[in-house]
């Protein structure tokens, strides 16, 4: 109960990573560095998982990312790769092939959004509080997952948190309700449709029956290749 309350959905990312770092391999998905700003990394540990476990509602940072993760794959280590779906193409791209032991996840995707507006936010919510953010938790549950696109719980250096619902949300409005802050390459995404490039397609199963759903969070899978 606890892993599917701490996830964005139901908390199957979890489960699928664990075997990969079993195995001495590397997990690279998308965290947040101490700036806040969202970046991709890997992580060799099972108790790190969560540094990259939940939805990062903003355009993140490759940085070196798939460099090192062919000089890993040089070394015959497993790793495991979570993102958007442009992210995984541009993966492949980049190693001009697909290694036995890569694996490749990426999320259901809206489009992601301007690092700039989410920065500006950021700022905004700073000024207020008058005190720096030091941790975003887009999709809090604490009102049911059903509630949760519109929940973000904000913590901040001095103690103090601030959960904000639909209401005082802008930030989360502006993206689900009028898609204000989207790249401007989303809107010709060459990568939606039923053309995927990842292993697996995960995301939230909103059709689940509401008549047995436990509002805990549930994840919808899809697998896209042999592996």
């Amino acid at each position: 109960d606890q892993l599917r309350f701490d996830s964005t959905s139901g908390g199957l990312f979890t489960e699928l990573a664990i075997p990969i770092l079993s195995n001495g391999g590397l997990v690279y998905g998308a965290g947040f560095n101490r700036q806040m700003d969202v970046v991709h990394y890997g992580i060799e540990r099972k108790e790190d998982i969560g540094k990259l476990r939940k939805s990062k509602y903003v355009q993140s940072s490759i940085g070196y990312t798939y460099r090192e993760i062919q000089e890993q794959l040089k070394e015959g280590r497993p790793t495991l790769f979570v993102g958007s779906p442009c992210q995984v193409a541009g993966l492949y791209d980049y190693l001009d092939k697909d290694p036995d032991q890569l694996y490749t996840i990426e999320f259901v995707c809206l489009g992601v959004n301007s690092p700039l507006a989410y920065r500006k936010w950021l700022e905004e919510l700073e000024k207020a509080h008058k005190s720096k953010v030091s941790y975003v938790w887009f999709k809090h549950k604490i009102d049911g997952w059903r509630h949760s696109p519109f929940c973000t719980r904000i913590e901040f250096e001095d103690g103090t948190i601030e959960v904000l619902d639909h209401a005082n949300n802008y930030y989360m409005q502006g993206f689900l309700q009028g898609n204000y802050y989207l790249r401007s390459s989303c809107s010709s995404c060459k990568f939606m449709g039923n053309r995927r490039v990842a292993d697996i397609i995960l995301g939230d199963y909103w059709s689940v029956d509401v008549q047995t759903d436990d509002d805990k969070g549930t994840s919808v899978i899809i697998t896209n290749s042999n592996k």
